[in-house]
């Protein structure tokens, strides 16, 4: 063989490589850019001392606080009835419920037990203990366990009795202690109307 066929062969072999490289990046542009840009624009970065109100109107409204590095998840959010948080890999959802007037709390608690159930499949709650927010308002809170997972669930009933919240901690099993503390103040931080609906 030729030297100059060599340089032909070793010509077309590097133009193939290169053509294989831009393939690939092309097919992970094509492929990934779309799951990169749902994974980002799924998010919305809170600022720091951020106030979430929830809840149907005025007299049966619930607000709680943000700190630092919190993100809200539009799609998994009616400021209504729910808000999904997110502090890295700690989950943190927080729902309005409506309550019957004379449900027993350990109604609201088993009720909280099914959602954790359907939403969280694997997921145990435990007992409920005596559970105190900031401002003074009481409720229930349990720990919540699994495999891979590791929480906590709380409900406070408001001053009416006729509307509740509810919060659903969720991280890994090895979380940063720093991330559930920083979730266990936003929950702390739940202030209810007190006015009656």
């Amino acid at each position: 063989m030729r030297s100059g066929d060599k340089a032909v062969i070793r010509a077309d072999a590097l133009r193939l490589r290169w053509l294989t490289v831009v393939l690939v990046v092309m097919a992970a542009l094509t492929i990934g850019w779309p799951l990169i840009n749902i994974a980002v624009s799924n998010r919305r970065m809170l600022a720091a001392g951020t106030m979430l109100h929830l809840g149907s109107g005025e007299a049966e409204l619930a607000h709680f606080t943000v700190g630092r590095g919190w993100s809200l998840v539009p799609s998994e959010t009616n400021p209504r009835l729910d808000y999904s948080l997110r502090l890295g890999r700690v989950d943190l959802t927080i729902s309005y419920v409506a309550v019957i007037d004379s449900a027993p709390n350990a109604e609201l608690w088993a009720g909280l037990g099914q959602v954790i159930r359907i939403s969280n499949p694997g997921v145990n709650l435990g007992p409920p203990s005596v559970y105190k927010t900031a401002q003074g308002l009481t409720g229930d809170e349990g720990k919540l366990t699994s495999s891979r997972q590791t929480g906590t669930a709380t409900i406070v009933r408001s001053a009416s009795g006729t509307w509740a919240v509810e919060m659903i901690l969720l991280g890994p099993r090895h979380s940063n202690p720093a991330k559930l503390l920083a979730a266990h103040r936003v929950m702390r931080s739940l202030m209810m109307s007190v006015r009656p609906p």
